[in-house]
């Protein structure tokens, strides 16, 4: 998630731990605790592009890195404010919540967090809420807002907290709900195709758990695409055909380069042929049209940089669109219904 919605999740978890105790403390050093996770980014100083692949939402988001940080989290924060009534297993206890809290929701979006490090790279990424959702995080934005007005004694200050915890907890599960929902649909309408599947994949739009993706490759080295709102009329979908070329690639499918990208997407990837370069698309994170019309660019783009015949690293590419008030007419016409 962003890390707006991270820093106010942790905001919120500390003050639900310590906020009766240290006050603002709590929500302040909750918010910092949360966003802890995300500092792999500067890992980026001492790793390349292919290597952050694995870095980013790797140790910094497992549950070990939770519970090695926590100790000395709660060691800074109970000597800066050893005169409060908390005590160090209050800090403890708000460290380990905040930080592992991170990864945990980040593990509901699509990139994938590495939960076992070191003893696993597994992604856990269960697909079910975009990485910036206004209704997951407003509640808690307006939460704390509404909490700065009242003492840290007061009991109106927990039961606002808790109402967005309960709210934002209650919209994580929807999703999930919502997701097993329209995979239904989506697995009842490929069926017809009567094509042997080699992997699946679906994810919400953005902004919403209403309006879904989902993308079927098949044996045929086809993805098939399609787009399902639960307030359509009907249940019959349309699948878009993407052809996924993997025989630009065959001779190179055991360099390094490869095997991290098809890692990172999960096989849920075309390969696209530009002014005689060539591009790895990870078809998980959409399209500039967000699969709604065709022929949009594709968001996450990989040029190939090769030597000697062989893939060596790769450029991350900027998608060739821009968001205007046209597109998101298009998505939330989409969202209703409107085909």
């Amino acid at each position: 998630m962003d890390s707006v919605t991270q820093f106010v999740l942790g905001a919120s978890v500390g003050e639900a731990v310590a906020g009766k105790r240290a006050g603002n403390w709590a929500m302040l050093w909750g918010g910092i605790c949360g966003t802890i996770p995300d500092l792999d980014v500067f890992m980026r100083l001492f790793y390349d592009e292919v290597e952050m692949l694995g870095v980013h939402r790797g140790f910094s988001h497992s549950f070990l890195f939770a519970f090695l940080i926590a100790p000395l989290l709660a060691f800074i924060q109970f000597k800066i404010h050893k005169k409060q009534e908390s005590n160090y297993k209050d800090w403890l206890l708000l460290s380990f919540l905040a930080v592992v809290t991170h990864p945990i929701l980040d593990a509901f979006t699509v990139y994938g967090t590495q939960l076992f490090q070191p003893f696993s790279d597994y992604p856990v990424a269960f697909n079910s809420i975009f990485i910036i959702d206004l209704v997951y995080t407003l509640p808690f934005i307006i939460a704390l807002i509404a909490i700065l007005f009242f003492n840290r004694q007061s009991k109106k200050r927990r039961l606002i907290n808790n109402i967005a915890l309960i709210f934002t907890t209650f919209y994580l599960l929807l999703g999930l709900i919502s997701k097993y929902s329209a995979d239904e649909v989506f697995e009842d309408n490929f069926e017809k195709y009567k094509l042997e599947l080699v992997n699946d994949f679906s994810s919400p739009s953005p902004l919403n758990i209403i309006l879904w993706n989902s993308i079927f490759i098949a044996e045929n080295d086809t993805a098939y695409v399609a787009v399902y709102s639960h307030l359509d009329n009907n249940k019959n979908v349309k699948f878009e055909k993407i052809t996924r070329n993997t025989h630009l690639i065959q001779d190179n499918l055991n360099d390094e380069v490869i095997k991290k990208l098809m890692w990172f997407s999960r096989g849920i990837y075309t390969i696209i042929e530009e002014q005689n370069e060539l591009y790895f698309i990870d078809l998980r994170f959409s399209r500039s049209d967000f699969y709604i019309k065709q022929g949009g660019s594709f968001i996450f783009r990989f040029k190939l940089i090769f030597e000697n015949n062989k893939v060596v690293s790769f450029e991350r590419s900027a998608p060739k669109f821009n968001l205007n008030k046209e597109t998101f007419i298009d998505l939330y016409s989409r969202i209703l219904g409107k085909k």
